[in-house]
């Protein structure tokens, strides 16, 4: 295991509650701490030309040049051509700088997965360790639950349904988990896992875990795309939607949090929050659901004291109808009905594939 905290705002109280757990609690002194634990400067474009030369080894993979400006990560290679190396004027305020740079610090950091050849690594944000719904003692035990073809879990609570429900398995940090703050702070005994790639307006990229080939699976859509831009909203609202054959990469959350069963979509066992019990769903049945959203959202609408609001992707364009990129907009989604069987999902992203739906939700309704 690999343990990336990302120094910001309060780097010696992360620094301090991270160390100090593996000491006390994995009778572990600072020099066998420090084997995984490490701790990395943020890149502050406020602060250019100092960090300037992170931001320039984080981007360092691409093939980045005139014709393909990549217009948020080639920021950093442009002012490194300027007399000043200052940030533009453009990025110089908030939240433009903070976004940017997030992007090329958590850049930097997969980089780093690539040279200490890691199969994985957990990366914290400054405040990560405080806003994660499981503790640091239980991030290994995430890892080795892990499905096999995860390429990035999220270790942030979700009270709506992110996806379909994996499986249910026992902390390792019982009566250790002293570090999570109340409002993040689910079942002391159990941990949850879901998929995460039907979660709507994803923002918040303070904890989360990521493998060898995320990164590979990445970088090759970001080098194809042509760049990327908010890095948490790109991950999590554009690379972790797809239906297969054409994801991007597979995400999955993990916390201590169990999301009521009237907040889930998809299929949810009996024993799903027994605390008695450690089991996975099938992973067929986790497949047919997670490629068909129609029978995912009627699934929810079946269930008793249903509260799912309903998934509604839209696809890539009207040529990949099988990619979904994005969700419908509020005014589209509260307009349609998610429990009607015949809704075709996902909408095509034309006007008038939009307003047809509209118009069949509206004469269903009437």
């Amino acid at each position: 295991m690999s343990l990336a905290v990302m120094m910001c705002e309060l780097p010696k109280k992360t620094a301090g509650t991270v160390v100090s757990k593996f000491m006390k609690f994995r009778h572990m002194n600072e020099q066998g701490v420090a084997k995984f634990v490490h701790f990395e400067r943020a890149v502050v474009p406020l602060y250019w030309p100092k960090t300037l030369d992170l931001a320039l080894e984080a981007v360092k993979v691409f093939n980045l040049n005139e014709t393909n400006n990549a217009a948020w990560i080639g920021v950093a290679n442009r002012v490194e051509k300027t007399a000043s190396k200052q940030v533009p004027e453009a990025w110089s305020h908030y939240p433009m700088h903070h976004h940017l740079g997030c992007l090329y610090s958590h850049l930097r950091l997969w980089n780093n997965v690539k040279r200490d050849n890691l199969e994985s690594m957990i990366v914290l944000e400054s405040d990560g360790a405080f806003l994660a719904s499981v503790d640091v003692l239980d991030f290994q035990n995430i890892i080795d639950n892990a499905p096999k073809d995860f390429d990035v879990i999220f270790l942030k609570d979700f009270r709506k349904c992110p996806g379909h429900f994996v499986k249910q398995f026992k902390s390792t940090a019982i009566g250790q988990n002293t570090t999570l703050m109340d409002a993040r702070r689910g079942s002391p005994n159990m941990i949850y896992m879901y998929k995460m790639n039907k979660k709507c307006g994803f923002a918040g990229f303070e904890s989360y875990i990521i493998s060898s080939k995320g990164v590979d699976k990445i970088r090759a859509f970001v080098a194809k795309r042509g760049g990327m831009d908010m890095v948490d909203a790109f991950v999590g609202n554009y690379l972790c939607k797809a239906k297969r054959p054409n994801h991007v990469i597979d995400c999955y959350t993990a916390s201590t949090i169990k999301i009521d069963r009237e907040e889930m979509g998809g299929y949810l066992p009996d024993w799903y929050g027994d605390e008695r019990i450690e089991k996975s769903v099938d992973s067929h049945v986790i497949e047919h659901f997670d490629n068909n959203f129609t029978a995912f959202n009627l699934e929810a609408c079946a269930r008793p004291g249903n509260r799912y609001a309903g998934f509604i992707p839209v696809a890539y364009t009207e040529h990949e109808p099988d990619t979904v990129c994005a969700c419908a907009s509020d005014k589209i989604s509260k307009s349609l009905n998610a429990c009607e069987a015949s809704l075709g999902l996902p909408l095509i992203p034309t006007r008038a594939g939009v307003r047809a739906h509209v118009e069949m939700s509206a004469a269903s309704a009437s």
